[in-house]
């Protein structure tokens, strides 16, 4: 029933729309429209800088899932979640030293295997969703 809830939850946010979109409004005047898509562009600017794979293989390059800037935001958060939408990976703040090993209690402390996973991550007041491969 845990994993089904959190399925429920995962698929949940990842249909939120992301930071403050405006997609399909119409804007009255350039300074309305300018104002209104700051949110929308650091979105996409930070979104920009998320990694979409690293290898914690430790051979001392890219070991850990590294998102520059991250750690100056104490507010950040991350969930990682598996192909079948259990949380494998979460913490808050975010330090920027996931190694690919899961942080849950029900699936152990241990290596998860290569494969995709996709991330839920609270930053500078935003929601960023996506991928991220895990490359042994």
């Amino acid at each position: 029933m845990k994993h089904l809830t959190l399925s429920i939850i995962l698929l949940t946010l990842m249909l939120l729309p992301v930071g403050n979109s405006r997609a399909g409004r119409q804007f009255t005047s350039t300074e309305t429209a300018l104002s209104e898509a700051a949110p929308a562009a650091l979105q996409d600017s930070l979104s920009a800088l998320i990694p979409s794979t690293f290898s914690p293989n430790r051979d001392g390059i890219n070991d850990a899932w590294i998102i520059p800037g991250i750690t100056e935001d104490g507010q950040n958060e991350v969930w990682i979640y598996n192909r079948w939408g259990i949380l494998v990976f979460h913490q808050a703040p975010y330090d920027n030293k996931w190694t690919g090993r899961s942080s849950e209690s029900g699936m152990g402390s241990k290596d998860l295997p290569e494969g995709t996973y996709y991330y839920i991550l609270r930053w500078q007041g935003l929601l960023h969703k996506g991928s991220v491969y895990l490359k042994k």
